[in-house]
């Protein structure tokens, strides 16, 4: 993961508010049954802000000091209970933070890492026995940016940052090894 990158982006980016509508889907879906929810690679906090605002225990993970030193101060602000910690999320320890069973939520993470850093989250994830449900929304090897840059790999390309495109597939394959899955959907 590109650090460098995201401390400069988190330093200057402009918070968007608005919950993203996987987060929206997420809790009209799953809400009761989450357990403590991580966001992992959480960013600019909008949907761990609003899982918090939803009455949901949430645990925001990310890289970004600079992210996270602004997602505490707007949860303090907001008069919300929302943890937030630096940390690598592919190789977090979850079930110490949580103390209890927990969900991973994982919006547009999976790309920004590459092939060993997700075999390790995954293998993570599926060693997990407190891990109740997996959210995954990344992009694919279909999305407008696929092509776009330069070329480093397979399916992996550089911008201004780090993508790698997920092939739909492949992902499928690899989660139904470990997981019992509920809902896959491509989308746009």
């Amino acid at each position: 993961m590109q650090r460098d990158y995201w401390e400069q982006y988190y330093a200057t980016q402009q918070s968007n508010e608005q919950p993203s509508d996987f987060a929206q889907y997420c809790t009209s879906v799953f809400k009761p049954d989450l357990g403590c929810l991580f966001d992992v690679g959480c960013g600019n906090a909008r949907d761990s802000i609003y899982f918090s605002s939803n009455s949901i225990s949430v645990i925001g993970i990310d890289q970004s000091k600079n992210a996270i030193k602004k997602n505490i101060a707007k949860a303090a602000k907001l008069g919300l209970d929302t943890k937030f910690f630096i940390d690598d999320f592919t190789c977090c320890d979850y079930q110490r933070l949580a103390h209890e069973s927990f969900s991973i939520y994982s919006r547009f993470t999976l790309h920004a890492i590459n092939h060993n850093e997700e075999k390790t989250f995954l293998h993570l994830c599926n060693g997990s026995t407190d891990l109740k449900y997996l959210f995954i929304e990344a992009r694919s090897v279909k999305d407008n940016l696929y092509g776009k840059g330069d070329n480093v790999g397979p399916n992996e390309f550089v911008t201004t940052h780090y993508r790698r495109f997920i092939e739909p597939n492949e992902l499928r394959k690899k989660l139904s090894k470990y997981f019992e899955i509920l809902y896959f959907e491509e989308g746009y």
